[in-house]
């Protein structure tokens, strides 16, 4: 078990490097490094990019635009600043997928307020997520390790997501 907790500290060095440099880079991926159409980035930023939409990010972050163009110049960067690097995060920082572990150990609801904290794999990979609550409704949430339930192109994404929520879902 420590080796994997040795491991993740360091895939979290990266994983901070990667959100630093997120937030300049973005301006000038999007300025420059664009496909054609604007959604994609390409090289040299293609480690910016997200896996699981375009730049014009997705059902949740257009809502979130409160009728703003999705394909405006600063609502791609912003997209950026929230969810750039989800590519590494998974390609080159995550673990292997493992469908069959997942929908067994699954937790129904996922996430909930009363769901197990703590997963570890066979294989050693493992994921905290948990909510703590404070007062006046508000909770902490705690999502480190490797998305262990979610897999895209077959590999889990490693999370290192720390907030206070007045709502979880």
């Amino acid at each position: 078990m420590s080796v994997k907790i040795l491991h993740w500290v360091g895939m979290l060095l990266i994983h901070l490097l990667i959100v630093l440099l997120r937030y300049p880079l973005s301006i000038v991926a999007v300025a420059f490094f664009t496909t054609p159409d604007g959604k994609r980035l390409t090289e040299p930023f293609l480690w910016l990019d997200t896996l699981d939409a375009d730049l014009t990010g997705d059902a949740g972050w257009r809502a979130h635009l409160n009728g703003a163009d999705p394909m405006a110049f600063w609502s791609r960067i912003r997209w950026l600043w929230r969810n750039g690097g989800n590519a590494t995060n998974y390609q080159t920082l995550g673990a292997p997928y493992q469908g069959g572990w997942a929908s067994a150990k699954k937790p129904r609801p996922y996430p909930s307020l009363t769901m197990p904290a703590f997963y570890r794999r066979p294989d050693g990979y493992w994921l905290l997520r948990t909510y703590i609550v404070l007062p006046r409704g508000w909770y902490l949430e705690v999502f480190w390790g490797w998305n262990l339930f979610y897999g895209v192109y077959d590999r889990c994404k490693f999370v290192f997501t720390t907030r206070v929520r007045r709502d979880i879902w």
